[in-house]
């Protein structure tokens, strides 16, 4: 009877510590909230929703990690992220591909110049902040190797990654 009861409460301590890691999963799968580059208002962030969300033929931005804060979302290229959808030029923290079938350059300077870096369809960079996307391509380019958080200022698409 002894080991029955310890085990019934070693199963309830084990089932409460899995309820806050559940409620603790980053938000995702919402657009960014505000104007889009289309001009359509975007939904709002939920945590409730899936990770990952159905392509849309769009490339998404926010200003915070996880899909946080206001972002954009365009359709098509952006020569400069600082006079469409909100002046997001150098606030990006959190990308999303949702595109059809292409891959997204996201550019240092404006007009797709300086360094570059890739995000194929279908994925995301959840958290710009730690340093681990870089501008990896163009090397001797401004921006090479630097940091993509709160650094980007164009992106037009391409057919895929190097």
């Amino acid at each position: 009877m002894k080991i029955r009861t310890t085990i019934a409460s070693a199963a309830l301590v084990l089932a409460s510590l899995a309820v806050p890691a559940a409620a603790q999963a980053a938000p995702g799968g919402a657009a960014p909230t505000g104007a889009t580059a289309t001009g359509a208002q975007a939904s709002p962030t939920s945590a409730a929703m899936a990770s990952t969300a159905a392509a849309d033929g769009k490339v998404y931005a926010w200003r915070d990690p996880y899909r946080g804060g206001g972002g954009c979302a365009w359709s098509g290229r952006s020569d400069n992220w600082q006079y469409d959808c909100g002046d997001m030029r150098n606030k990006a923290s959190s990308l999303e591909n949702r595109g059809y079938s292409d891959a997204v350059n996201f550019y240092y300077h404006p007009n797709q110049g300086g360094a570059w870096a890739c995000l194929g369809r279908g994925d995301m960079w959840l958290d710009l902040s730690i340093g681990r996307e870089i501008f990896s391509w163009g090397a001797n380019l401004d921006g090479y190797r630097l940091k993509l958080d709160n650094a980007i200022a164009s992106h037009r698409w391409v057919a895929g990654c190097p």
